[in-house]
């Protein structure tokens, strides 16, 4: 995020890696509880829940899953970017 929203640090605030949308979304451990959330809705919904796509852009049924991903996106702050 930091060269693409000039952020003052290409470091992830919560937990000091690079911070990315693939590490915001997939591995950031500061946000595995949220995280955790999000994939339970997204597998409750049959899709798949492994990377940054299959978040980003489900193949069906988009405005479930834009809900459940909406419940990661607020706690994870990803309106600041």
């Amino acid at each position: 995020m930091y060269t693409k929203y000039r952020s003052s640090s290409p470091a992830c605030r919560r937990c000091g890696a690079e911070e990315t949308l693939e590490h915001i979304i997939c591995s950031c451990p500061a946000l595995a509880g949220e995280r955790c959330e999000m994939v339970r809705r997204y597998r409750l919904l049959g899709f798949p829940a492994t990377t940054v796509e299959d978040f980003l852009f489900p193949a069906r049924s988009r405005i479930a899953a834009l809900r459940a991903f909406l419940k990661f996106a607020v706690p994870a702050e990803l309106d600041a970017l």
